[in-house]
C-alpha cells in the first residue's frame, strides 16, 4: 500500500514538474527551419495518425534509420515514459507526442537504463539531440534549446551509431 502511495505521489510530482516546465520561458536558438506560423507546421497527416494509432506503436525511419516506436500521447503516458521498463532494444524507441510547440523537460526518474534524448520541432525534424544522459542524472531536468514538440528516446549512443543530425527528419513507414 505504501509503494502504491509513493508511486502516485511521484508520478503527481511529474505532472505537476511537466505543467510547470510548460509555462517556463527559456531563450530560443534558431535550430533547423522555422515556421511563419507561430503554432508552426505538424508534419502532416502523421500526427493526426499518431494521436489515432489504435496499437500506440508505429514504425519510423528517423534519418535513415528504420525503429520501431512506442507512442506517448497522453498526459499519463508522457508522465511514465520508460521509467521502470528494463531496457530498450537497439532498434525500439518511444515518441513523446505534446499539445503544441513548448521548452518541455525530462528526467531520468525510475529508469533503468542510459538514453539519448532527440528533440524534434512540430515539423518532425530534429532540433536538437541529448546524448548518453545517464540514469543516474535524477533529479537533473534536461531541456531542448529550442521549441519542440516531439521527444524520441532511444538507447544511449544511438543518434551517435547512426549518424543522427540536426535536420534530420521523423518518417512513419507504416
Amino acid at each position: 500500500m505504501l509503494i502504491a502511495v509513493l508511486l502516485l505521489a511521484g508520478v503527481g510530482v511529474a505532472v505537476v514538474l511537466y505543467r510547470t516546465i510548460q509555462d517556463t520561458t527559456i531563450p530560443e536558438l534558431e535550430v533547423g527551419p522555422q515556421a511563419s506560423d507561430p503554432e508552426g507546421p505538424t508534419f502532416g497527416n502523421l500526427e493526426d495518425h499518431l494521436l489515432a494509432d489504435s496499437d500506440g506503436q508505429i514504425v519510423a525511419l528517423v534519418g535513415s534509420t528504420t525503429l520501431t516506436i512506442d507512442l506517448a500521447r497522453t498526459e499519463e503516458e508522457r508522465a511514465q515514459g520508460l521509467s521502470g521498463r528494463e531496457r530498450l532494444a537497439e532498434d525500439e524507441a518511444m515518441l513523446f507526442i505534446f499539445p503544441k510547440p513548448g521548452m518541455y523537460g525530462f528526467w531520468m526518474k525510475e529508469m533503468n537504463f542510459d538514453l539519448d534524448i532527440i528533440w524534434l520541432d512540430e515539423a518532425g525534424v530534429v532540433a536538437d539531440i541529448t546524448p548518453n544522459v545517464s540514469r543516474d542524472s535524477y533529479p537533473q531536468v534536461f531541456y531542448p534549446r529550442t521549441k519542440i514538440k516531439y521527444v524520441l528516446e532511444v538507447p544511449a549512443g544511438w543518434a551517435g551509431r547512426h549518424n543522427i543530425a540536426l535536420g534530420d527528419e521523423l518518417s512513419e513507414l507504416n
